[in-house]
């Protein structure tokens, strides 16, 4: 029995160790090209169990939006995770929103595949949420902090026992 586990176990890791990720990497990037949304990535490192960037760009239709410091793809087959640190919103959208974003996390099971959950601590306050892959809804509940209050858009937020929720469909 041991022997059979540890052969699973072997195979499992293997897997995940020699699976492409860069490969992985670039063709989400592709997919996100056919919306007009474009990456600009810096130094992809391959560590066996992750995938490191040092630097990542998302622009929108040519304009740049934000600026992430840090990201790191954990493709675990039944456990997915894409980790952000240090997100820096540019330019307009910068002026516009006037919120940092400290770290990010989307992740996806094979329990709920059409479900990418995500986490975000900032400045405003912690928000979890999911988008759903099949229908394009969005929702987000928002742990508020004292720097909400001065929010421009808390008005989007509707008040609830889970605290701030924002729900939408996203459309392509």
């Amino acid at each position: 029995m041991k022997k059979i586990l540890a052969i699973i176990l072997t195979i499992y890791l293997s897997i995940i160790i020699f699976m492409p990720k860069e490969q992985i990497i670039y063709t989400a990037l592709n997919q996100a090209n056919s919306q007009n949304i474009n990456f600009k990535i810096a130094n992809p490192t391959d560590f066996g169990l992750f995938e490191n960037i040092s630097k990542l760009n998302l622009f929108y239709d040519k304009d740049e939006v934000l600026e992430v410091s840090n990201a790191k793809l954990f493709p675990l087959l039944v456990y997915n995770r894409l980790s952000f640190s240090h997100i820096d919103l540019v330019g307009s959208f910068k002026s516009m929103l006037d919120i940092k974003i400290i770290k990010a996390k989307l992740t996806q099971t094979i329990i709920s595949p059409a479900t990418v959950h995500i986490y975000a601590l900032s400045t405003i306050g912690e928000i979890e949420g999911s988008f759903n892959l099949k229908t394009d809804i969005l929702k987000v509940v928002l742990t508020p902090n004292d720097k909400f209050k001065t929010f421009k858009y808390k008005n989007y937020f509707k008040k609830s026992k889970e605290g701030y929720v924002y729900e939408s469909r996203i459309k392509y």
